[in-house]
């Protein structure tokens, strides 16, 4: 995809939860790699999105933090990236977390982001 002649990255990701902390590292250092190689253009922008399954507090305030969060905000944050979504995103009977998220080198070219409503009557 192309804006004003930025060519834009655009990664769908998802983490499992059970990764061990050995494939949580291999994660961040693939997620580190692909924004490295997108940097090497002045010209490119990176959108990470997906269920990255890591809790922070910074992102959304009710959450609890977990190693995979805290790990994930130091990660992106090193590589220059920020993260647009600030409220629940999984959402069951007995609890809710942020951990379907949206990471970007260029904020500013996002008018708005949030989340959703579901389509499906008996899904919240």
């Amino acid at each position: 995809m192309k804006l004003r002649r930025k060519t834009i990255i655009f990664a769908v990701v998802y983490r499992s939860p059970s990764q061990t902390s050995a494939e949580l590292q291999n994660f961040l250092c693939s997620i580190q790699g692909l924004v490295y190689a997108t940097n090497l253009n002045r010209n490119k922008t990176s959108i990470l999105t997906g269920d990255f399954n890591a809790r922070c507090n910074s992102w959304w305030q009710l959450d609890a933090s977990n190693h995979a969060g805290e790990s994930l905000k130091l990660a992106t944050e090193c590589l220059g990236l920020r993260q647009l979504i600030s409220c629940a995103t999984h959402i069951t009977n007995r609890s809710a977390s942020c951990i379907d998220l949206i990471f970007t080198s260029q904020p500013n070219i996002f008018a708005d982001s949030g989340v959703h409503p579901s389509l499906h009557p008996s899904c919240r």
